[in-house]
C-alpha cells in the first residue's frame, strides 16, 4: 500500500482555488493576486523537492521548454505545470501495490518534472 506523503496532501479549498485559474497558455494574463496565488503553493509543495539533491529547482526545468507555438515560458506558468503534477496526485491519497506499479512505471514516460513529483510524493507506510 502507497500513501500521498501528508506534506503534500493539498487542503479542498487550495486545489478548487488552483482549478479555478484560468488556462495556462501563453496568451492567458493573470493577475498579481493569481500569480502570488501561485508562487505561495509552489513554495508551500513543490519547493520541499526542490531541496531534495537535485541541482534545479522543477520550475526552471520547465521553463526551459517553449511553448508549441515558440513563445518563451514564464516563471508561473513553468510552476503551475510542476502544481498541475501534484493536483493530479492528489485526486487518490492511496494506492495498492498493483495500481502503484502502474502509475510509477506509466510516469517514467512523462514530463521530468512530473517524474519527480510522483518519486518523492509517495510513501510507502510499510517499507
Amino acid at each position: 500500500m502507497f500513501t500521498l506523503k501528508n506534506e503534500f496532501i493539498m487542503t479542498k479549498e487550495e486545489i478548487e482555488n488552483y482549478n479555478s485559474l484560468p488556462e495556462n497558455l501563453p496568451q492567458t494574463k493573470l493577475s498579481a493576486r493569481q500569480i502570488g496565488f501561485i508562487g505561495d503553493l509552489y513554495r508551500k509543495y513543490i519547493s520541499k523537492i526542490d531541496g531534495q539533491s537535485w541541482s534545479m529547482e522543477l520550475y526552471r526545468i520547465e521553463q526551459k521548454e517553449k511553448w508549441p507555438s515558440g513563445a518563451r515560458m514564464k516563471e508561473h506558468e513553468a510552476k503551475r505545470i510542476c502544481l498541475n503534477c501534484l493536483t493530479g496526485e492528489n485526486s487518490k491519497k492511496y494506492m495498492n501495490d498493483k495500481e502503484a506499479a502502474r502509475h510509477f512505471f506509466s510516469s517514467l514516460h512523462c514530463r521530468e518534472s512530473y517524474r519527480r513529483v510522483v518519486a518523492y510524493v509517495w510513501g510507502n507506510p510499510l517499507g
